[in-house]
């Protein structure tokens, strides 16, 4: 099982290999660039949530905003953490959806104060922070008084 201290190792290196200035993308901002006929046409399919496996649709999408997003690799914070930790494939039944609502279904893997690190983390994440903030937020949150989380 890993703890939260194992974890914040991963953490450490998924950040270093992104870099702590990446950020998830902002579908809303594509909107804002799409003509009426795109979105009429359905030139672009624009993701509503999170994905924890960038798709062929958000490879595309991501173009638009300047990323170089490669089909297949893990796109969210907690994707990055379950690939690097080689756990990503297991996830079945979330439709490559939010991946920290599959952590639900890795209690075997990562102890609760694991799973409430990750979370943290991704919820900066999702706020749209770099995730170099994320991981101060997630240390944060490893170092703090448990009872205050209770």
């Amino acid at each position: 099982m890993i703890d939260a201290t194992e974890l914040m190792t991963v953490v450490d290196t998924v950040v270093e290999k992104r870099g702590e200035d990446w950020k998830y993308p902002e579908w809303k901002v594509v909107y804002q660039q799409l003509s009426e006929q795109e979105i009429e046409d359905a030139e672009f399919w624009v993701p509503e949530g999170c994905h924890y496996l960038w798709t062929d649709d958000d490879q595309k999408v991501g173009r638009r905003l300047g990323y170089d997003l490669q089909v297949g690799e893990p796109a969210c914070l907690v994707g990055a953490v379950l690939a690097e930790l080689n756990l990503l494939g297991i996830i079945t039944g979330y439709n490559n959806g939010d991946a920290v609502c599959a952590l639900d279904g890795l209690e075997d893997a990562f102890d609760a104060d694991a799973r409430a690190v990750l979370s943290v983390g991704q919820s900066c994440q999702d706020a749209g922070d770099p995730w170099g903030k994320a991981r101060e937020k997630m240390h944060e949150r490893l170092t703090a008084d448990p009872d205050a989380f209770v």
